[in-house]
């Protein structure tokens, strides 16, 4: 593995007599337990600790997506319901519900040009998820406190 020099000023380390390690300025030393004492070398030479790890780059995996982006049921409804104008924000608002003791994000919000904003919810045809229930449980209850400010449209694809 690579190793780089640290930017530690001179004479912030010193050389330990016992051991030849360099430590920090102590009463003993951290790796022998030998004492320091005014008669430790100054160390004059920088301290070489190991490199830093590489990540890997986020496009280095083509399945990862990137947060708050759109999976492909979700980019396939705003595809299909898209209108000129309008403004889709995607995750865009989070409801209180239930007394404000829980939250609903919608997948769409919609800033129409004529009517009302419009609160979009996305799901796959396929009702295995795990998810399903809790978001149609979600989306009824904000649909009911909210209705009179939003349209709420339940889309499957």
């Amino acid at each position: 593995m690579p190793r780089r020099k640290t930017g530690i000023p001179e004479g912030a380390v010193v050389h330990c007599n016992s051991c030849k390690a360099y430590v920090f300025p102590r009463d003993f030393c951290y790796k022998c337990g030998a004492p320091l004492c005014a008669a430790a070398t100054p160390a004059t030479t920088p301290v070489e600790t190991p490199a830093e790890p590489t990540l890997a780059a986020a496009s280095d995996d083509p399945y990862k997506r990137s947060p708050k982006q759109p999976n492909k049921t979700e980019e396939t409804v705003k595809r299909i319901m898209e209108k000129p104008g309008d403004t889709w924000l995607y995750e865009g608002l989070t409801l209180r519900i239930n007394g404000e003791t829980s939250k609903y994000t919608c997948d769409w919000f919609v800033m129409r040009t004529e009517g009302k904003p419009l609160v979009v919810e996305c799901k796959s045809a396929s009702r295995h998820h795990p998810s399903h229930n809790r978001a149609q449980l979600a989306f009824s209850a904000a649909k009911r406190e909210y209705e009179g400010l939003f349209e709420f449209i339940w889309k499957e694809v």
